[in-house]
């Protein structure tokens, strides 16, 4: 099939819709995450179930909102519960997939979304962990959609909001009380998809045809990036996804009207 033009924006939208399945059972969080869940929604799995901290299951798609905590999402919702109940079915191994997105990610996938330099003087503050630490800690497969810029990508973290693999130790997770079986399965940017090998981050695909480089990645990534031996292309978005994702999640281009800049 011939395919529609797009920008690197579309890409990571669709990359990161990829990873569900129909009848996942899905811990979303807000922004891009949010974004391709819907789209998954619209598209290959109209069966999965979203679930929002604040309380929130859906088992229909949505109006896209800028949180997870709105009119859109709670109107005509299966059920408003709450934080403790959502968090509670976490803990009981309830959901398939969790997905969340933050604003720096180090090589062994914990996430930072509090902020960067000294915690007591910053050079930058991020939004706040909000419900990703809950998804980090308690969700089996874990999926981090963040935009990769080498700020975003350090080596180490300067504050773990969110635990991935912490020191990248083998039971790391688990003498930290972590249940066992959990932790970040793929990381999805705008510049390539990521899965873990002994709990460290490893290039499996560019998306080449957006116009990224091996290049763009290594400039943008704060440690020396493995890269997989079956290194891929990442697969364009289909002219479908990207009329599921223009016209019926984001019509208003609240995240796809412009191109991320490296």
């Amino acid at each position: 099939m011939m395919q529609a033009e797009y920008n690197i924006a579309e890409q990571m939208i669709v990359s990161a819709a990829r990873e569900i399945k129909d009848g996942d059972i899905i811990y979303a969080g807000v922004g891009m995450p949010n974004v391709a869940v819907l789209l998954a929604k619209f598209s290959h799995a109209p069966n999965a179930t979203v679930f929002y901290e604040t309380g929130i299951i859906r088992t229909d798609p949505c109006i896209l909102g800028l949180g997870v905590d709105t009119l859109p999402t709670q109107y005509m919702s299966d059920k408003l519960t709450d934080v403790l109940y959502i968090n509670s079915l976490a803990q009981r191994g309830f959901f398939t997939l969790g997905f969340l997105g933050g604003g720096q990610i180090d090589r062994h996938g914990n996430v930072n979304t509090n902020c960067t330099g000294p915690y007591s003087n910053p050079t930058l503050r991020f939004p706040g962990s909000g419900g990703g630490c809950d998804i980090a800690s308690l969700c089996r497969n874990v999926i981090v959609v963040i935009d990769q810029k080498k700020y975003r990508f350090p080596e180490r973290v300067d504050f773990v909001s969110a635990p991935g693999y912490l020191d990248g130790r083998s039971g790391s997770r688990e003498r930290k009380g972590l249940m066992p079986g959990t932790g970040p399965r793929k990381v999805v940017t705008n510049l390539g998809i990521y899965s873990f090998v002994e709990r460290e981050m490893v290039l499996d695909s560019i998306h080449s045809r957006a116009g990224v480089s091996l290049e763009d990645i290594r400039s943008n990534t704060g440690w020396d990036i493995k890269v997989s031996k079956e290194l891929q292309e990442t697969v364009p978005p289909t002219q479908e996804e990207l009329r599921l994702l223009r016209e019926k999640v984001d019509p208003d281009g609240k995240f796809i009207r412009e191109k991320l800049v490296l």
